[in-house]
């Protein structure tokens, strides 16, 4: 079983679901606000007092991930086809 987590504070799921007839879906997540987690518009406009930390949390996010050997057996992450693989080294 796969122990890595992601550096990311992340809400906790309690419900994930998709209908793939309908396309219908359902997220149930713990309390946002009582985790400490702001509204946020995913259309919205990010501010620039807020830009610096959501990338360094990405950045940290992808990082923890990068070219690991699990990739292949997460079957719910989409596979890159045609698309060029970039290895830092």
């Amino acid at each position: 079983m796969n122990t890595e987590r992601t550096p990311l504070s992340l809400p906790f799921v309690y419900f994930a679901g998709h209908d793939a007839r309908s396309g219908r879906a359902a997220l149930l997540l713990s309390d946002c606000e009582r985790g400490g987690w702001a509204r946020a518009d995913a259309e919205g406009v990010l501010s620039a007092e807020a830009a610096p930390t959501v990338v360094r949390s990405l950045a940290a996010h992808h990082a923890k991930f990068w070219n690991s050997p699990l990739i292949p057996l997460w079957k719910w992450l989409p596979a890159m086809s045609g698309a060029r693989r970039v290895r830092a080294d």
